[in-house]
């Protein structure tokens, strides 16, 4: 055996626990980034997105499909 190197027989690696890794973004998550992109896109039209989802103009009070 090469001088500095030991080799540890208690080191399996197959004995370690793995941290469990999740690859996929939560759904809600998902959302609620589209929602601000939305948000910000509608904005530099001019238009409000509102919580149901319609954009409209600034210019009004209220948006037109909730009222």
């Amino acid at each position: 055996m090469p001088k500095g190197k030991r080799k540890r027989r208690d080191n399996d690696p197959a004995d370690k626990p793995r941290p469990i890794r999740k690859t996929q973004v939560p759904e809600d998550y998902y959302d609620h980034e589209m929602m601000q992109i939305k948000q910000m896109l509608a904005r530099q039209r001019g238009n409000i997105l509102c919580r149901c989802g319609h954009e409209y103009s600034a210019d009004l009070a209220n948006c037109p499909s909730c009222a």
